[in-house]
């Protein structure tokens, strides 16, 4: 069975959701468009310049969000600690 998690785009979703957050509100916090976060998490586009502002805006790891590796959750459930 494959990890839910496996691409970038189940990644951005997942990130979003966790920090539950709309695409508009993702969006808006990260300086592009509702289209550009639409196409991240349908796959039609298969990467982002904003991929660290992502992970942060959402509260989880950067290294996590782009390669899948480690935790997603940089500090629990309220995410980033330090922000």
């Amino acid at each position: 069975m494959a990890d839910k998690t496996e691409t970038l785009s189940d990644r951005v979703q997942a990130a979003r959701k966790f920090a539950g957050l709309t695409q508009k509100q993702l969006a808006d916090r990260v300086e592009i468009s509702q289209t550009a976060v639409h196409k991240l998490e349908c796959g039609r586009s298969r990467s982002s310049r904003r991929t660290v502002s992502i992970a942060l805006t959402c509260g989880v790891d950067p290294i996590w969000l782009d390669t899948g590796r480690g935790e997603m959750s940089l500090g629990g459930p309220g995410g980033d600690p330090r922000l």
